[in-house]
């Protein structure tokens, strides 16, 4: 590095505006030793990157004019009144982790989709609309969380994301899901909690990796059958929505653990629930169930059983079978 281009990255390193754009004028008659240092040609995108990272905290710790832009994998903004993602964002092509929850962020820029190495995308807490579909070209997102925005629609592009390991669209207004979700092949999480989905497609049984299904507080009615094949779930959260009916497909779900029904209308509970002998939590709350099922008691390692407000006529016999378990009712 020559002591005059050394000198330049002292001074956009100060605080003074006219002396930073000093640097930027004279940076253009050192463009080589600028792409060798920062490892991206100088243009007006860049300049407002440089801009960007030298006035905002973007993790633990400020950028410095030292290290490449190359290297910058993750960036972190501090709540504040961001209203947009700035585009100059997009030209660190090797960023990894993206948050900026908690601001007012409206759009999701069509840009994003030249962060080819971006596998978490987290903008929660936001007035976001649309998801782009250019979202579908982050071919190595493992995270994308939406939750709290104001998005309605899953776009199918979705199905691109073929690295996906965490799909959050808690609280927004979501209607359907589409049936093409099924090709998210190594989905390990789908939370979809809080929006005003009506029905789980059948093609959820092509989600073979699927560990947490999340879909509380929409009006879901049926539960379909072939949710059963999903051998490698291991919580399912369906609390207050218009279910009736529990399939005994769900037998065969030989790892979960975690059972939320609560706030439905659920009438009977079926026999097989005994087979799931790894469950450790089952809420029930706020149904219509009369008899628990005596299989229920083969459930060894139930920790907790809630079944308060149903009209259960056989709540003595079930905690005779459960003596460990804080049965609430």
């Amino acid at each position: 590095m020559t002591p005059e281009f050394e000198n330049l990255l002292t001074l956009l390193e100060s605080e003074d505006e006219q002396n930073r754009e000093l640097a930027f004028l004279q940076i253009q008659h050192y463009k080589e030793e600028f792409k060798s240092h920062f490892g991206l040609d100088y243009n007006e995108n860049v300049k407002k990157l440089i801009v960007f990272l030298l006035t905002n905290k973007i993790g633990h710790k400020t950028w410095n004019t030292k290290t490449s832009l190359l290297e910058v994998e993750r960036v972190t903004l501090n709540p504040r009144q961001l209203e947009y993602i700035p585009e100059e964002i997009c030209e660190l092509q090797n960023l990894r982790d993206l948050f900026l929850n908690n601001h007012q962020i409206q759009t999701i820029p069509q840009e994003i989709g030249r962060l080819k190495n971006l596998q978490i995308l987290s903008l929660s807490n936001n007035q976001i609309r649309v998801i782009p579909p250019e979202i579908g070209e982050l071919k190595n997102l493992q995270a994308l969380l939406l939750s709290h925005n104001q998005i309605q629609e899953i776009p199918l592009e979705i199905i691109k994301l073929k690295s996906l390991l965490n799909f959050e669209l808690m609280t927004n207004y979501i209607s359907k899901i589409p049936a093409e979700i099924g090709e998210l092949e190594n989905l390990g999480k789908l939370d979809l909690y809080n929006n005003t989905i009506q029905e789980i497609p059948t093609q959820i049984e092509e989600l073979q990796n699927l560990q947490t299904l999340a879909l509380a507080i929409n009006q879901i009615q049926v539960i379909p059958k072939e949710i059963g094949v999903l051998q490698n779930l291991q919580a399912i959260d369906l609390h207050k929505n218009k279910i009736k009916t529990i399939p005994t497909e769900v037998s065969n779900l030989k790892n979960l653990q975690y059972l939320n029904l609560s706030n439905n209308q659920i009438h009977v509970i079926p026999e097989e629930i005994g087979i799931l002998t790894d469950l450790k939590i089952i809420l029930l709350a706020n149904n219509q169930i009369q008899i628990l099922p005596k299989g229920i008691g083969k459930l060894q390692n139930l920790e907790k059983l809630n079944v308060e407000n149903n009209p259960i006529k056989n709540i003595d016999e079930i905690k005779a079978l459960l003596p460990n378990c804080q049965i609430i009712f």
